[in-house]
């Protein structure tokens, strides 16, 4: 099972590290293919960050000296950005992140802002992977412009249709062997039926030794893809990013999956929904 974050977290595993109208929060606390695998986000382009002002960039540092990417993330307030929880499982303090927002290069531009606090979710557990979701609180509050703007989240109970087209974005690997991007990438895929979605992993899990087995797909997750084609996808790096429905709806959190663009394995991503009251009680 693949994490979609930059950490190994063992030889098998490495993570793809408004307005309350009844469906869509806006959250405003502070103002109130042969081988799909060897392309890569897989299948996707280069993007802006205008198109996705939310975009988040959480890095990493041992000494506060040479900082890199840790996983991807996304802005919902002007001091909150949402990632995921198995990219911050070392218990590290808030002052080893930092998150880089209003530009699409990943080393250049925008603004540096430190993280104060964060959590991880409390049912968060790394073998399940459900509840796979963090609050980051940031040292200062964001300044809104046209390249730093919040995302929305959705409700509690927020159907999406299957085969509904989203969006992924992110710097992650643009292959299973390459290095990630320095700018900002999107793919679009689709939202693929958790149904058929579990029974793909149940499938493969007969196939794989006990210690290498998945996760069992749950309603808490949401899986994205082009099923029985793929080539299209969230790798490595690319884990805690946005995956968008309607332009600035975040309604999943890149999660795991195996490899990465499997025509017969979709990503796998927090359903955001099952964690959203979560988000907006931690995130005020």
């Amino acid at each position: 099972m693949y994490h979609r974050s930059l950490t190994v977290i063992s030889s098998y595993i490495k993570m793809r590290y408004a307005i309350i109208l009844t469906v869509v929060i806006g959250v405003t606390f502070a103002a109130s293919v042969p081988n799909p695998g060897h392309q890569r986000i897989v299948g996707g382009r280069p993007t802006t960050i205008e198109k996705y002002p939310f975009a988040a960039q959480v890095q990493s540092s041992s000494f506060g000296i040479l900082w890199g990417l840790q996983c991807g993330g996304f802005l919902i307030s002007s001091t909150a950005v949402i990632s995921a929880a198995h990219c911050y499982i070392f218990n590290l303090p808030a002052r080893s992140y930092r998150v880089r927002l209003g530009s699409a290069s990943s080393v250049s531009g925008g603004t540096i802002f430190y993280v104060s606090s964060y959590v991880n979710h409390p049912d968060y557990n790394l073998a399940s992977n459900e509840y796979d979701a963090t609050v980051m609180r940031l040292a200062r509050p964001v300044i809104f412009n046209d390249v730093m703007k919040s995302a929305r989240i959705p409700a509690s109970v927020f159907p999406i249709a299957d085969g509904a087209e989203l969006s992924v974005i992110g710097w992650g690997a643009l292959s299973n062997v390459d290095p990630g991007p320095e700018i900002l990438h999107e793919v679009q895929v689709n939202k693929i039926n958790t149904t058929i979605c579990a029974e793909r992993y149940r499938a493969l899990n007969e196939q794989l030794p006990e210690d290498e087995q998945v996760p069992e797909v749950t309603d808490t997750m949401l899986c994205s893809g082009i099923l029985d084609v793929g080539g299209k996808d969230a790798c490595q790096g690319d884990s805690g990013g946005p995956v968008i429905l309607n332009d600035d709806i975040v309604v999943g959190i890149v999660s795991w999956g195996y490899n990465c663009a499997e025509p017969l394995y979709p990503g796998v991503n927090t359903r955001v929904s099952s964690v959203s009251s979560w988000i907006v009680e931690n995130a005020s």
